[in-house]
């Protein structure tokens, strides 16, 4: 994991290559956001596929322009901006894998967002 720095905040990502897919279990709803790294500095824009697989089934994959965002930082490298993948899965755990499989560099970052889960309220009368 590598830390990314945007306002004045850290947020966690996994590096994904094509030789490292990342793994993570999920339920409900889910955002996938993935960030190309540029391989320098003069890239303009960029593109990239990213495999979407759940319990070991391709589900999707996604084409992306990446274009260099000069509002986050990680340390000797210039990211690209952020892409997102929704999800909608079915009720339970399930594995989500996530995959660079072509584009112009060999590394991305991804994270997963999920929204909070809230307990529903009872009433009482």
């Amino acid at each position: 994991m590598v830390r990314v720095e945007r306002n004045g905040e850290a947020q966690r990502w996994w590096v994904v290559t094509p030789d490292s897919a990342v793994r993570a279990h999920v339920s409900g709803p889910t955002v996938v956001e993935v960030r190309l790294v540029l391989p320098g500095s003069t890239a303009d824009s960029l593109r990239y596929v990213v495999a979407i697989t759940v319990d070991g089934n391709a589900t999707d994959w996604r084409a992306f322009t990446s274009t260099r965002d000069t509002t986050v930082r990680l340390e000797g490298v210039f990211l690209g901006d952020r892409d997102r993948i929704e999800l909608t899965l079915p009720n339970g755990l399930h594995e989500l894998g996530i995959a660079l499989i072509a584009g112009h560099s060999r590394t991305m970052l991804a994270r997963i967002r999920q929204p909070e889960q809230r307990d529903e309220e009872s009433s009482t009368d």
